[in-house]
């Protein structure tokens, strides 16, 4: 009969890696096609491409190694699994980045398609902000924690709960004005272009109906992760949202500017 522990441990967190590393062969192709598709784009949005795949690249590296360290260096020692590697706070900053770094590009293009006005872009700034900032200060937290503890306890999940509470909604908020903001400005355009161009208007169509996938995918992984941090404190079942959040953003990045 498997260990209660290892059930709640190895368990999420096997499930949520395999889960991520198909996320991330996904995000791979779409940022090839990208590349081989839209090669003409100006070289500030090839950069943020570059930038997104190197965080998500780093995130998902550094955590094999953690799985490497945890479930062959340390293959049954059992009160090993209540630890978290160094690698922890490295793959949550990338993580991070790598999600604020979307909300940024959907912030411009809320921006660009409302005629540049800063009204609604002001309020997804400050929470993409506020976002990575509760996000900095839990990886320099955990790694503080780590350096004078000599590892990162389970435990000490508790100390960067604050900063959790924040961080998700803050995420969970961003996503759901970055998605209300699109659907709004682009049924808007769609009504104005609907007699006169319908491949316009069908475009229009289309990118509806990515912001509303994109924003349903985002959102609902972030008020999930939310809830099960808060309810099963001590295990690692919150890790099945945190974990591969940052690839969705990713995809739906990617599969807006391939569309």
């Amino acid at each position: 009969m498997a260990n209660p522990v290892v059930i709640s441990t190895l368990g999420p967190w096997f499930i949520s890696y395999s889960f991520l590393t198909v996320l991330y062969g996904m995000g791979l192709l779409q940022t090839w096609l990208y590349f081989h598709w839209y090669y003409k784009d100006h070289w500030i949005l090839k950069t943020i491409v570059t930038a997104l795949i190197f965080f998500e690249s780093v995130q998902t590296i550094l955590l094999c190694v953690d799985m490497y360290i945890t479930a062959v260096n340390h293959f049954g020692e059992l009160p090993y699994l209540s630890s978290i590697t160094w690698t922890y706070p490295v793959q949550q900053l990338s993580s991070y980045l790598s999600e604020t770094t979307v909300q940024m590009y959907f912030a411009y293009v809320v921006y660009s398609l409302n005629d540049r006005k800063l009204g609604i872009v002001i309020p997804i700034f400050l929470l993409a902000v506020l976002g990575i900032a509760a996000g900095l200060g839990i990886s320099i937290l955990l790694a503080t924690y780590g350096i004078a503890h000599g590892g990162i306890e389970l435990t000490a999940l508790p100390v960067t709960k604050t900063l959790f509470n924040l961080q998700l909604p803050a995420t969970f908020a961003c996503d759901l004005l970055i998605t209300v903001s699109l659907c709004i400005i682009l049924r808007a355009k769609r009504h104005k272009t609907a007699r006169y161009h319908s491949t316009i208007n069908s475009i229009l169509q289309k990118l509806m109906v990515n912001a509303v996938n994109r924003g349903l995918l985002t959102t609902i992984t972030a008020a999930v992760t939310l809830i099960v941090f808060l309810a099963l404190p001590g295990t690692f079942y919150f890790y099945l949202g945190v974990l591969p959040s940052s690839k969705l953003y990713m995809n739906s990045m990617l599969a807006m500017l391939n569309s």
